[in-house]
């Protein structure tokens, strides 16, 4: 009866270390990518970010973004509507400055964009589209993807002003 107390007892001990052990290596970085998203979930929270779709008017033209669920895109559509100045950057993307600096606390760092990606670019501070697939940069949040209109951007060859809204 003893040798079954004390198995049990030592059974359970190992159980609860080796949930101890995942936890620890949880914290120390294997979970890291999804602290950031328990992080933006905490955020304020200006509008559900959740298909939010950017909605950009250039002339006649029209640029949609379907914007990613983060903490980085709930404080841009706080910040709309707006005007936003777009200059071409290294014959790869558009940058532009939003009104305020973005804070990206609480969204996830790093990103190897693809045409067609918006992004913050975090020493700077700018809003990027990429027109190009670019490499990986632990400086880019990702902010969404073009739908609609990225040939209207990238076509682009001198700076331009558009007016940036949550699309209906």
């Amino acid at each position: 009866m003893k040798k079954m107390l004390i198995l049990g007892v030592l059974a359970l001990a190992l159980a609860i270390s080796g949930c101890g052990e995942k936890d620890a290596a949880a914290t120390n970085g294997e979970a890291a990518s999804a602290q950031p998203q328990q992080t933006a979930a905490s955020a304020p929270k200006t509008e559900q970010t959740a298909d939010a779709k950017l909605s950009m008017q250039l002339a006649d033209r029209k640029v949609i973004v379907t914007l990613a669920d983060n903490a980085a895109t709930q404080r841009l559509l706080g910040m709309l509507p707006t005007e936003l100045s777009f200059t071409d950057f290294n014959s790869t993307e558009k940058i532009a400055y939003p009104p305020s600096k973005l804070s990206v606390s609480g969204a996830p760092k790093g990103h190897a964009p693809k045409a067609g990606d918006m992004c913050i670019y975090v020493p700077w501070g700018n809003i990027c589209i990429f027109y190009h697939d670019y490499k990986f940069s632990s400086d880019l949040v990702y902010l969404g993807h073009v739908d609609e209109g990225l040939d209207t951007l990238s076509s682009q060859k001198t700076d331009f002003k558009v007016q940036a809204a949550v699309a209906k």
